[in-house]
């Protein structure tokens, strides 16, 4: 009987170690399946039919079942329809009865067809079938997608009806108390997208308490991948400031950079020496759109090297150093630098400096790497001041340590753009070494940082969608960079949904408001001035006057001519603030000096302003009769904004709104016939057609514009045909050439080295201590 029993248990425990080896068998065969689809989709360059690969991969990782015949299966790849054909048990998919997800399914694998199925690669992009794979992914613990399902939730798009296929179709009630908890399990599964957007919301208290410490805590695992990826040459993503309100005013083109580097380009292949060295510059970062090329970019350093363009010859000796586009040779890199450093190049400076320090191509020597460093330094190089800063902390080539001058080099560099200078400054703030303990300037810094990394993508993505006119795309990204407390994204995402870029419907007013509101809160005065029309019109937020003037003065303080010519406005009408035509002048004519192209306006304004005087001292001599009305033409009441407004409603009551609007749309015609369409734009600010009665407001601003400047270019004639002055200040202004394109050292990591000197690495919160040979 107990042989018996013996050989029962031994039977079962067999079967259990089988069991066990074939459940691990099957999740190692799924993680293999979905590491060799996530590397395939990893790749700078990949086919149609490669995705097509990866997709097929994840599908077989995630162990998909799709019912034969049902419509879910024409959302995936011919080839994936076969391999997942049989269906598998496990609940369906809510939405998409076809599609099959097993209770024990792989989590990684179900995010990433979330994310083809919302970027379009490999499949027909479908945002429905992205958010539900998305919300099973998060369900089942995969931190990347709780942290893009909190988005979903902070910006009320949770559900199946604010999209469609293609992308947003209208802002539902947002969702804080859930956004946080899927933000909280994402930033504690490591996810940085939620750890920044737990950062900023912690530093300015956006439905969590507002605390420095804890900020500078989520801040801080993403700020130091950032300055560790710093140290290795083309990890970093090359992310470009544009703001889409000021390339509007420029005129929105796509790849204009690309056009400007074509011209610097062909001027360089005609013998332009400073266009030589540009490009070389452009083609060694990989800037402006342009794919990095260390070859083409050695090039043309050598032609503006042999014509004597000191800036080209550092350039030549770092790609030396480095072995970019070349075999590495330090003796050719110390010539170069030297020719270089004679005639007094920081960037040749700081080169020599480093080869000193670290002993490559020559014998260590910490007295002339300091040497070095110090006439680059004067110069402002910002590696040359991270390095100082690195030499004073561990005592190479000075008289004795010194962590307060540590901390001021790093401080130098820092402001320049450093990113591990940057660290090491915020490290030192928080830490108390080398100054007081504090966490302001350490958490600002941790910020910046962040943004630099990776996750800056997003806003990357947000313009090349934008200028391939992929608005929708572009709006997703531009908010999913907002989300993580990034300024831009939160600008370019409010202006996109303010011009009708992204027609949504829902909460729209209140969720662009709220991105206004957040840009304004970081410093950008454009936000703070829509900040204020939304409260003068009532948009996405309830009408006041008086916090519209309160925000208008705001932006007063920061010399904004909008914002001065607006309250000229208000005081005129007395909207939010007390009534003073004297006050209102001076504000239109502040509004002329601080920005010269609103002289028409300020001229209009005060013509204006001079028949409310002559109205307003003939009122003590009205009949008792006429008051109403005479007060009723000189004074606003909400919620019109314009003296036209009762009377637009009067007008509006009286007719059809379809009649209306072809009466609108006529008289749009017949004013864009005219030719003066853009000049009141200008005059404007493009806050034109924002109900009837300013549409009313316009014409009469016209007539009197015509007026004037029939006047002028009568007495300009009789000078001598100098009529076109009056439409001086409103000619577009040219994007000129590429942003600091002659900067020897414009955006390379830690001047051009990137190789790892070997020098022993130190746990210490100066993360530089360990980076002493991080870059060339």
């Amino acid at each position: 009987m107990g042989r018996f029993i013996t050989v029962v248990f031994l039977t079962l425990l067999s079967g259990l170690i089988l069991f066990h080896n074939v459940c691990a068998s099957d999740e190692s065969v799924s993680n293999i399946l979905y590491e060799e689809a996530v590397n395939l989709r990893a790749q700078q360059s990949i086919s149609k039919k490669e995705h097509q690969k990866a997709i097929s991969l994840l599908i077989l990782a995630a162990g998909l079942g799709l019912n034969p015949g049902s419509r879910e299966v024409y959302l995936f790849p011919s080839d994936a329809k076969i391999s997942s054909a049989q269906p598998q048990p496990g609940p369906s998919l809510p939405g998409f009865p076809g599609i099959h997800v097993p209770d024990d399914t792989h989590a990684g694998a179900l995010r990433e067809l979330a994310k083809a199925f919302r970027d379009g690669f490999g499949v027909e992009q479908h945002h429905v079938l992205s958010l539900e794979l998305f919300r099973r992914a998060s369900n089942l613990g995969d931190p990347e997608a709780q942290g893009q399902m909190g988005m979903r939730y902070a910006l009320g798009l949770q559900e199946a009806s604010s999209w469609d296929e293609s992308g947003i179709k209208s802002f539902g009630q947002p969702d804080e108390e859930s956004a946080m908890l899927h933000y909280y399990y994402g930033a504690v599964g490591g996810d940085d997208f939620s750890r920044m957007a737990l950062g900023y919301r912690h530093m300015h208290g956006i439905g969590v308490p507002k605390s420095c410490w804890t900020a500078a805590s989520y801040y801080q695992p993403v700020a130091e991948k950032t300055a560790d990826l710093s140290t290795k040459p083309g990890t970093l993503p090359q992310v470009e400031r544009i703001r889409l309100y000021i390339q509007s005013s420029q005129g929105l083109k796509a790849d204009r950079h690309r056009e400007v580097v074509q011209y610097y380009q062909y001027s360089a292949d005609r013998g332009n020496v400073d266009a030589q060295t540009a490009v070389g510059q452009v083609l060694n970062y990989g800037t402006h759109g342009v794919q990095r090329d260390h070859v083409q970019a050695l090039h043309y350093f050598q032609r503006a090297a042999e014509a004597g363009d000191h800036d080209a010859m550092a350039h030549l000796g770092h790609m030396y150093a480095n072995g970019y586009g070349t075999a590495q040779n330090y003796a050719q890199a110390q010539k170069w630098f030297q020719s270089a450093a004679t005639h007094g190049s920081a960037s040749a400076q700081y080169g020599l400096g480093y080869m000193h320090l670290t002993g490559q191509g020559m014998t260590e020597d910490h007295e002339k790497a300091f040497k070095f460093f110090s006439q680059a330094a004067e110069q402002g190089h910002a590696d040359a001041h991270f390095y100082m800063g690195i030499m004073h902390l561990k005592g190479l080539g000075v008289r004795r340590k010194s962590v307060q001058r540590a901390f001021s080099y790093f401080t130098l560099a820092s402001h320049a753009g450093h990113v591990l200078a940057m660290y090491n400054a915020a490290t030192m703030h928080l830490s108390g070494k080398g100054t007081i303990r504090t966490c302001k300037p350490a958490l600002l810094l941790m910020k910046q940082i962040s943004e630099r990394g990776p996750p800056a993508t997003s806003l990357q993505l947000g313009h090349e969608h934008f200028f391939h006119s992929q608005y929708r795309q572009s709006l997703l990204h531009y908010l999913e960079a907002a989300e993580m407390g990034m300024e831009l994204g939160q600008s370019n995402a409010a202006w996109m949904l303010n011009r009708g870029y992204v027609r949504a419907g829902g909460l729209l007013p209140n969720v662009t408001f709220s991105l206004e509101k957040r840009s304004a809160d970081q410093g950008n005065v454009a936000s703070l001035l829509r900040m204020g029309d939304a409260y003068l019109y009532g948009e996405g937020v309830e009408q006041d006057w008086i916090r519209s003037a309160a925000v208008y003065y705001e932006a007063y303080q920061e010399r904004s001519a909008e914002a001065m010519f607006n309250l000229g406005y208000m005081h005129e009408f007395g909207i939010g603030v007390p009534k003073d035509l004297k006050l209102a002048r001076r504000f239109y004519n502040m509004a002329k000096h601080t920005q010269s192209d609103a002289s028409i306006a300020v001229y209009i304004a005060n013509a204006w302003l001079s028949v409310h005087e002559a109205w307003d001292a003939v009122y003590p001599y009205v009949p008792p009769q006429l008051v109403p009305f005479w007060s009723r033409v000189s004074t606003l009441h909400p919620p019109h904004t314009t003296i036209l407004g009762p009377w637009a409603a009067v007008l509006k009551g009286a007719l059809r709104s379809q009649a209306l609007f072809q009466a609108e749309l006529g008289l749009w015609r017949v004013v864009d016939a005219t030719g003066v369409i853009p000049l009141v734009t200008a005059l404007l600010s493009g806050e034109a057609g924002k109900d009837f009665s300013e549409t009313a407001v316009l014409l009469a601003m016209v007539i009197v514009l015509y007026v004037v400047l029939r006047a002028r270019r009568q007495r300009a004639a009789a000078r001598g045909g100098q009529g076109d002055a009056a439409q001086a200040g409103f000619m577009g202004q040219d994007m000129g050439a590429v942003p600091g394109i002659r900067q020897a050292d414009a955006q390379f990591p830690a001047g051009g080295l990137q190789q790892d000197a070997g020098t022993e690495q130190q746990q210490d919160p100066a993360r530089g201590q360990a980076q002493d040979g991080a870059a060339h």
